[in-house]
């Protein structure tokens, strides 16, 4: 988030943020699968304190049946997962959607060729990350590593 941004923009993103993260822990949660860049993991945003914390999040989150967690290391190159990131949002009677997320700008797609297009692109980073319990693993020991630095 923009560390400039006016302090109201920041408390209303930080609840939307809050409000999409309820959904995966209720009754009927959706199935989630998010790929995650191991330099998210390197990089010390808040502190060694802050980062196991985040860390100890994740791995619950991708314990539950419904959400998973993978990392995209850096000996996997993908020009495809160099590109930015994206959501993709998938209806049981409606069109799948693509989000998009930069800075202060987002927005839904609802162009087939475009969501599709992403679909493919993402098959292909899932592809090149770590399994679910490789991952997992990795978070454990980068957990281990900033409790260590504590």
């Amino acid at each position: 988030m923009d560390p400039s941004a006016p302090a109201e923009t920041s408390a209303a993103r930080v609840a939307v943020r809050m409000e999409r993260r309820a959904l995966l822990i209720r009754d009927k949660s959706p199935e989630a699968m998010f790929v995650l860049d191991e330099s998210a993991f390197r990089r010390p945003v808040g502190g060694s304190a802050v980062m196991t914390a985040q860390i100890d999040h994740l791995i619950a989150m991708a314990q539950t049946p419904s959400v998973q967690v993978r990392v995209m290391p850096f000996e996997s190159v993908t020009p495809i997962a160099l590109a930015g990131g994206f959501i993709l949002l998938s209806f049981p009677k409606d069109p799948d959607l693509m989000y998009t997320e930069t800075g202060s700008v987002s927005q839904f797609i609802e162009d087939r060729a475009i969501v599709f297009k992403a679909g493919v692109h993402f098959t292909s980073v899932v592809s090149e990350a770590l399994n679910r319990a490789e991952s997992i693993d990795f978070m454990r020991l980068m957990r281990e590593e900033y409790r260590e630095s504590t």
